[in-house]
C-alpha cells in the first residue's frame, strides 16, 4: 500500500486495514462514503457524484444505496459513520484530485500538482465518463500539446516539458481516448532528446507509433531539403533584381550548409528546422517585396502541410479535422489557468 498523501488529511484513529477518513474532503451533511482501493473514506454528496457519472450513479443503483434515507435498511449493506458505502478500486490520490476540482472548483495545476497525477485524473474521468471534468483537463492540457500550428507557434509550454512529463501525458490520452493530445504528445518524443530515456515506459503499439513517426520526421527533413531547392530556382521564386539573385544563391549554399552540418537525423525536429531555415532566409537583406512574399508562402505553406499531417505521419488518423469530431472538449478560453 503506497504512503497516503499528506494533503488528504487523514483521521488516522482507526488502524491499517480499516477505513480511514479523508478530513479535507469531509461534509457534515454527506449522504454517502465514496471508499477507495487503498480503504480512504470520502465522504460527499450523492447527488454530486449521481449528476456528475452515470457510471457511479449506476453503481449506486446496484449497492441499493440511490434510494431515500428512510426507505433503505442500513444493516443490509456495508456502511461508514452510519453513511452507506460504494467501494471502487482507484487510488485516494487521483479522487482527492476530483473532489478538490469538484468541491472547490480550483483550476488543474492548483488540484494536481504534477503531470502524473493529471493523466491519472483524465484516465478517472474517462472511466467513469466524468465528462464536464474531462473537457477541463483536455482543454488544459491542448496549452501544452496543442492541436493547431499557430498555438504551437506561442506556446512558452512546450519547451519547458520535463521528459517524464511527457510521457505521462502521452500514456494518460492513450489510455483515456483522447487523441487531440497524441500527435503533439508523439512529436515531442521524437523531437527531443530527454524524452528518449524513458521510451520503455511505452506499451507495444504506442512504441510502434513512435517509430513510425521517427522513421518519416526523419525522411522528411530529405523530401523538405529537395523541394526546397527546387523551389528556389524557378521563376516565380526569383526576379530579375540582381540583388535578389545574389542573395538567394548565398542562401541556398547556406542551407545546403544547413542541412549537411546539422546532426537532425538522430533528433527529427522539422517543424524547429523550418523555422530556423525561415528565420534566416527572411534576413533584411534587400530582397524585394515580390521575393519576400513568395519566401513568406514557400515556408508557411511547408509548416501548414507538416503540422496537417502529423496525425497521420503517427498512424492516428486522417488528419487532425478527424480527431478534433471524435474528442470531446471546450474551447479553452473558457476556462482559469493555474
Amino acid at each position: 500500500m503506497s504512503e497516503p498523501d499528506s494533503r488528504l488529511d487523514i483521521d488516522c484513529s482507526t488502524p491499517i486495514p480499516k477505513i480511514q477518513r479523508c478530513l479535507s474532503i469531509y461534509l457534515e451533511d454527506a449522504n454517502i462514503a465514496l471508499v477507495t482501493g487503498d480503504n480512504v473514506a470520502f465522504c460527499v454528496h450523492r447527488s454530486v457524484i449521481r449528476r456528475l457519472s452515470v457510471v457511479i450513479s449506476n453503481m449506486l443503483e446496484v449497492c441499493n444505496v440511490s434510494k431515500n434515507d428512510g426507505g433503505q435498511n442500513l444493516d443490509e449493506i456495508e456502511t461508514f459513520e452510519n453513511l452507506p458505502v460504494v467501494r471502487i478500486s482507484d487510488s485516494s490520490h487521483v479522487v482527492f484530485d476530483f473532489f478538490q476540482m469538484v468541491y472547490d472548483q480550483k483550476p488543474i495545476l492548483s488540484a494536481v500538482q504534477d503531470y502524473e497525477r493529471v493523466a491519472a485524473l483524465m484516465i478517472f474521468c474517462h472511466k467513469y465518463m466524468i465528462d464536464t471534468t474531462f473537457e477541463r483537463i483536455i482543454s488544459y492540457l491542448r496549452y501544452s500539446f496543442p492541436d493547431k500550428l499557430a498555438d504551437w507557434k506561442s506556446s512558452s509550454q512546450t519547451d519547458l516539458l520535463d521528459s517524464e512529463e511527457v510521457i505521462h501525458i502521452l500514456l494518460g490520452a492513450t489510455t483515456a481516448n483522447a487523441k487531440i493530445l497524441i500527435p503533439s504528445c508523439l512529436y515531442l518524443v521524437v523531437s527531443k532528446s530527454k524524452p528518449k530515456a524513458h521510451l520503455y515506459k511505452l506499451p507495444q503499439p504506442l512504441l510502434l507509433q513512435y517509430c513510425q513517426g521517427f522513421s518519416q520526421l526523419s525522411l522528411y527533413h530529405f523530401d523538405f531539403y529537395e523541394s526546397i531547392l527546387e523551389d528556389l530556382v524557378t521563376p516565380s521564386m526569383v526576379c530579375r533584381e540582381p540583388k535578389c539573385n545574389t542573395q538567394w544563391n548565398i542562401f541556398k549554399k547556406d542551407i545546403r550548409s544547413f542541412f549537411h552540418n546539422r546532426g537532425w537525423i538522430s533528433d527529427p525536429d522539422p517543424l524547429l528546422l523550418l523555422t530556423r531555415v525561415y528565420t534566416n532566409a527572411r534576413k533584411d537583406v534587400g530582397y524585394c517585396l515580390g521575393c519576400q512574399n513568395a519566401i513568406d508562402v514557400l515556408f508557411e505553406t511547408a509548416l501548414n502541410e507538416l503540422w496537417d499531417s502529423l496525425p497521420h505521419i503517427f498512424g492516428i488518423a486522417k488528419n487532425w479535422d478527424t480527431i478534433r469530431r471524435e474528442t470531446r472538449f471546450t474551447d479553452p478560453s473558457g476556462f482559469t489557468l493555474a
